[in-house]
């Protein structure tokens, strides 16, 4: 029998009917590690409540080591799967049973945050009338901690913001604002439109601007629902993809420029007509160099097709400005 090259170290079982939709996964990347000790055995039950066998000498961390944790979540409920030393820790987040059914989910740090936790939530009163909410959990405290702490503090902090469409997808994406980066959180609906919002630094409370101001590509996309947004910034390009719930898939790609400081279009957007619902897509680079990127492709699934990979996607952009997709 040859070797296996993969062997399983990690089981968690979700409630029956309860698992995640296509906007239910979360990657959260932070330099905050895990507090807890090795068990001897990979555990595989479900931390509900704050851990007292944390370690409380939290060594200084550093800043540019960067650790993924994974988020996943059920209609009611939110699971963190705080990555350790060879093992996953399950933690449950203590949200409010009372928020509704979770609909799409991003987290996020941010300059004023260590952790931001934003979901959307829909709860159906008696009359049938569904009451769509968009909540932010910020967590402000600028100390060093371990994961399972943060998550166990965010609760603490939570902003409701009532929208009246359907939520879809919850992105986050960088912004130049005045030559400053700030993190915004991008949010995709039933009626068209992508909405952005951005935090009041004097407030320190998330309000709503117009998308037009940062991403005039997203604010022309009305003819249809937005049902999978990607943002990627390779290099100096930025790669705006929206995949549509008529089969549409725009893209824009823009270029840094030095002269005014932030990213402008290269040419006119591109479209391509595909056959159904766009789920998800992926924008990667053939090379993990920052340096040299190296191609860059984009992976497209749909509702009732195959998946799709536009290889090439910028051909010798350093010579000609247009968009070139192949499949």
């Amino acid at each position: 029998m040859e070797p296996q090259l993969f062997t399983e170290c990690h089981y968690s079982r979700f409630s029956s009917g309860g698992r995640t939709n296509i906007y239910g996964l979360a990657l959260f990347e932070t330099s905050m590690e895990s507090g807890l000790p090795v068990d001897s055995e990979f555990p595989s039950n479900i931390i509900r409540s704050f851990p007292q066998n944390i370690s409380h000498k939290l060594q200084n961390q550093n800043k540019s080591k960067a650790i993924r944790h994974l988020f996943v979540s059920s209609f009611y409920g939110i699971t963190c799967f705080a990555s350790a030393t060879g093992y996953w820790n399950t933690v449950e987040l203590p949200l409010n049973q009372d928020i509704g059914e979770i609909i799409s989910m991003d987290t996020f740090s941010s300059d004023q945050s260590n952790l931001v936790f934003a979901l959307t939530t829909v709860h159906t009163e008696g009359d049938g009338q569904h009451n769509f909410t968009l909540r932010i959990y910020s967590l402000d405290d600028a100390s060093q901690m371990y994961i399972e702490e943060a998550i166990f503090r965010i609760a603490e902090q939570c902003q409701v913001i009532r929208i009246p469409f359907t939520p879809m997808q919850l992105f986050h994406t960088r912004i130049n604002i005045n030559g400053e980066s700030n993190t915004c959180l991008l949010l995709c609906g039933n009626d068209g439109g992508v909405h952005l919002y951005l935090r009041n630094k004097s407030t320190n409370k998330w309000e709503e601007e117009h998308v037009r101001s940062y991403f005039p590509f997203l604010a022309s996309l009305s003819e249809s629902s937005i049902l999978s947004l990607e943002i990627r910034e390779i290099g100096d390009l930025k790669i705006v993809a929206a995949g549509c719930q008529n089969g549409r898939l725009h893209v824009s790609i823009m270029k840094f420029d030095t002269s005014v400081g932030d990213f402008v279009p290269m040419d006119e957007p591109a479209c391509v007509v595909l056959f159904s619902p766009i789920t998800s897509i992926s924008v990667f680079s053939s090379s993990s160099s920052k340096v040299s990127p190296g191609d860059i492709h984009m992976l497209v699934t749909c509702a009732v097709e195959r998946a799709i990979i536009y290889w090439f996607l910028i051909l010798n952009y350093y010579n000609s400005n247009y968009i070139c997709l192949f499949v």
